[in-house]
C-alpha cells in the first residue's frame, strides 16, 4: 500500500516496485512450482532491499544493534549479562567496506581479556569476519600460540573461499547485505550464510568456549557495517535460520 500527494507521484511509486520486484511476470505464473519460485525470488528481492525488513523484536535473544550501522572502530558495549550456555548463537547482518577488504580477522562482537595493553590483544571469544571465532585466553593451557593470529588463545573458521581480483578479496558482503549466523555447543562451531547455506562442515572446537569476567566488550571493528546483531543462549537449527532470513523471525517467537 502506498500514497502520494499526487497521481504522478503513485505512478512513480508503482512504476519502481513494478520494475524492482518484477510484478509484470506475474501472468507468468500458471502453477503452484512457478508461484513458489516467484515468493523466493520476491523475498530474496526484499532482502536486498531491505535488510531490516526482518530484523523485528525477538524474545528469544539479545538484540545488540537494530539498525545499520557503520563502524570506524570498535565501540565498547555497556555491561551485559550473556548468560553463555552449553549451545549459543550469534547472527548479524554484515557488509564490508573496500578499504578493509582483506583475510585478516576484523572482531564483530568480542570480548577481550582485559583493558591492558597485552590483555586487549587477546580475546576470551571473539566473533569474526571472514567468518571465525578466537576464545580462551583467558584459560588458555597451550605452550605454542595459534598459527593464525600469533596469540595464546584458540582460533577456529571455515575455509572461506572468495575470488581474488587485483590482489583484494572478493568477498560476496562488499555493499551487500549478507545474513551471517554462528552457532556453538560444546564440541563444535557451524558458521552459515543467509538461508542457513554452511560454509564447509561443522568445525571441531579442541575445548568449549566459555566466558570471563573482563568488561572490555566490544561491538564492530573498522569497515563493517552491522544490523540486527543478535545473540541466542541457545543453538539455532538450520530452519530456523532459514525462517530468520525469509521472514524475519523464528514462528515460536512471534506466536
Amino acid at each position: 500500500t502506498y500514497q502520494g500527494s499526487y497521481r504522478s507521484e503513485r505512478r512513480g511509486i508503482h512504476q519502481n516496485l513494478e520494475s524492482k520486484f518484477e510484478l509484470n511476470t506475474l501472468s507468468d505464473i500458471t502453477s503452484v512450482t512457478d508461484l513458489h519460485g516467484y515468493i523466493k525470488k520476491f523475498s530474496q528481492i526484499s532482502v536486498a532491499l531491505s535488510p531490516l525488513s526482518h530484523s523485528y523484536f525477538s524474545s528469544q535473544a539479545w538484540v545488540l544493534q537494530h539498525e545499520p550501522k557503520t563502524f570506524l572502530e570498535p565501540e565498547l558495549q555497556p555491561s551485559l549479562d550473556m548468560h553463555f550456555t552449553k549451545a549459543m548463537t550469534f547472527q548479524a547482518w554484515i557488509s564490508l567496506a573496500a578499504s578493509s577488504a582483506t583475510m585478516e580477522p576484523k572482531p564483530i562482537f568480542r570480548k577481550a581479556l582485559g583493558n591492558l595493553d597485552l590483555e586487549m590483544q587477546h580475546s576470551c571469544w571473539s566473533w569474526n569476519f571472514p567468518p571465525s571465532l578466537s576464545y580462551g585466553a583467558h584459560d588458555y593451557g597451550g605452550t605454542m600460540t595459534n598459527p593464525e593470529t600469533g596469540l595464546s588463545e584458540e582460533f577456529v573458521g571455515p575455509n572461506y573461499s572468495v575470488p581474488v581480483q587485483d590482489g583484494m578479496p572478493q568477498f560476496p558482503e562488499l555493499g551487500s547485505m549478507v545474513l551471517h549466523t554462528l552457532t556453538v555447543n560444546e564440541t563444535h562451531a557451524t558458521f552459515m550464510l543467509n538461508d542457513g547455506q554452511i560454509i564447509g562442515d561443522a568445525i571441531p572446537l579442541p575445548r568449549p568456549v566459555t566466558d570471563c569476567i573482563s568488561q572490555e566488550v566490544t561491538l564492530g571493528s573498522k569497515g563493517l557495517t552491522l544490523a540486527a546483531v543478535r545473540y541466542y543462549p541457545r543453538q539455532l537449527t538450520k530452519a530456523e535460520v532459514q525462517e530468520i532470513y525469509r521472514g524475519g523471525n523464528i514462528l515460536s517467537s512471534v506466536s
